[in-house]
């Protein structure tokens, strides 16, 4: 994901940064807001929380895989490990076998379907 022009604002208080809105745009026209938060005294490394709001944000983008989405994102992380997790909609995808020069490997992701939104 990249996000370009973004806007923030936020405030420290001790070793916590409080990210209290954050905005900004997408390849391809998309946008992106939220609020979030990193601990730099995390005792597994810096822990983080973000909630994010897409619309038509371009959440992939490469040679071989392009995706684009609306929906919510939380992301959660205790410095060593963690989550991204939501509801979103896939406005836009694109997937060519065979073209991968960008990455070696596509991540493996442990997707869950919520069965109410199906």
């Amino acid at each position: 994901l990249v996000i370009e022009n973004l806007e923030s604002f936020g405030r420290f208080g001790g070793s916590r940064l409080q990210i209290e809105r954050f905005g900004g745009t997408t390849p391809g026209g998309g946008q992106v807001s939220g609020t979030g938060a990193l601990d730099f005294a995390g005792a597994r490394g810096v822990a983080m929380r973000f909630d994010v709001d897409s619309r038509g944000a371009r959440l992939l983008d490469r040679d071989d895989i392009r995706a684009s989405v609306t929906g919510r994102l939380a992301i959660r992380s205790d410095g060593a490990g963690g989550t991204i997790s939501g509801n979103l909609a896939l406005d836009e995808g694109r997937f060519r076998l065979g073209s991968a020069t960008s990455a070696a490997q596509v991540a493996r992701l442990d997707v869950r379907a919520d069965p109410r939104h199906l």
